[in-house]
């Protein structure tokens, strides 16, 4: 009989369901983020997609609620992240053996993933340098093609970046940054702004990566997708983090503008995509109709 969960989901509801037996209280995103080794926003989708399934419950503005819905006996093995997860294929499917039917099977074969999968983000940074130093022939291939990497923006993928970013920031994350610490105390306001500017602040630093890499049409993109992500989330106010920062999400898309026009200040350019930097971009208008005044604002006087 087919689970009603994929593999994957399988996966985290095993991962709540031990974690609640082990440590006698649910885990937090962030528990779940260290196990899994993946993005704060993903975790977030994940335990959305599991709600809507009916596989999963919480109560709302209550850290540490989850509760998993499907009967222990039906979870699958726990395993280790980087495993391979189990094929949930019934039989009589593509690749399944039929019912009365035996298949001899030979000793199993150890499989290993080629090294170059197996390779972080930095090391395979460090092998690409390598890599053309031993052949700088490919140094001209390769600038090409990074400059299309850099250039490479799509405005709706930045803003749902931006705004998975925020939205993710829940009370598990609020609760673990404010109150007392051996530093001192934190206030809640604070942490929340500080939360909500560590989430933003890498794609506002990729504003300056795409016009150092010569690319403005590109950090326009961005700009126009921080404040578009940015925009979305500002009646979010009373949820979860934002709660503590609700104007957080604006400041944060006026900081993401006057960085565009601070560079392109510096840089001494007169257009970007076809219009005259006097102005504010009609692009970065239409994201966010709500704030245009603020906008204009920035871009007239960044600070």
């Amino acid at each position: 009989m087919a689970q009603p969960y994929t593999p994957k989901q399988g996966q985290y509801l095993a991962f709540i369901h031990h974690y609640i037996q082990v440590n006698g209280q649910p885990p937090a995103e962030a528990d779940i983020q260290r196990f899994f080794r993946v993005s704060p926003p993903t975790i977030h989708q994940m335990i959305l997609n599991l709600e809507a399934k009916g596989l999963l419950a919480r109560t709302p503005g209550k850290p540490r609620s989850l509760r998993v819905l499907v009967q222990s006996g039906k979870l699958p093995e726990l395993t280790s992240p980087g495993a391979s997860l189990p094929d949930h294929r019934a039989k009589g499917e593509a690749g399944a053996p039929e019912a009365g039917t035996t298949k001899k099977r030979g000793p199993k074969a150890e499989q290993r993933s080629p090294p170059l999968q197996q390779l972080k983000d930095g090391e395979a940074a460090a092998l690409f340098r390598s890599l053309l130093m031993k052949h700088p022939e490919l140094s001209a291939e390769a600038e090409t093609l990074a400059a299309s990497v850099i250039g490479d923006v799509a405005m709706e993928d930045i803003a749902q970046e931006a705004e998975d970013a925020v939205r993710a920031l829940d009370l598990d994350d609020l609760n673990s940054r404010a109150g007392s610490h051996s530093y001192g105390y934190v206030e809640p306001t604070e942490a929340a702004w500080e939360l909500v500017e560590e989430a933003v602040m890498p794609l506002i630093g990729d504003i300056q990566r795409r016009l150092d890499a010569g690319q403005p049409d590109a950090a326009l993109a961005t700009c126009a997708g921080i404040v578009l992500g940015l925009y979305r989330v500002r009646h979010d106010a009373n949820d979860g983090c934002l709660g503590w920062a609700p104007d957080a999400p604006a400041e944060m898309a006026g900081e993401a503008v006057c960085t565009l026009r601070k560079a392109l200040r510096k840089m001494g350019a007169p257009r970007i995509a076809g219009q005259s930097c006097d102005t504010l971009p009609a692009v970065l208008r239409d994201a966010a109709s709500e704030w245009v005044d603020m906008l204009e604002r920035c871009w007239r006087k960044p600070s």
